[in-house]
């Protein structure tokens, strides 16, 4: 009789135990929004969904001359922020090209800013 109650608690303790054990986390799917802006300074945001389709689209600050690319820039990340998608990573870089044939002018500037996003 001992022996069957002490089988059948430790049987509890063992399914019990394996209730606390840690699960596997949820796969995470990616996204990369970059804002470009070329040597011609005209901007671009180009979103890289998970699913590796790239899509671009042209910024008009002619027709919204109030809202820069920056604010462009934002207003899309707080979109994708309210569809469940954090910041993981930010990187930024520029890119200077000096005209030759006028070196006296102001050198022609590019840059990229990146988020990496990450949706659980």
């Amino acid at each position: 009789m001992k022996k069957v109650v002490l089988a059948a608690l430790l049987l509890v303790v063992a399914v019990g135990s394996w209730a606390f054990y840690p699960k596997a986390p949820a796969d995470s799917a990616y996204m990369l929004l970059s804002l470009e802006v070329p040597y011609d300074g005209r901007p671009s945001l180009v979103t890289t969904m998970p699913n590796e389709e790239e899509t671009s689209q042209r910024l008009d600050l002619k027709a919204k001359p109030t809202r820069s690319a920056q604010a462009q820039l934002l207003g899309k990340l707080n979109e994708l922020r309210s569809q469940g998608w954090t910041v993981v990573q930010m990187t930024s870089s520029e890119d200077y090209v000096q005209n030759i044939n006028f070196p006296l002018i102001a050198p022609a500037k590019a840059s990229k800013e990146t988020y990496l996003l990450e949706k659980r």
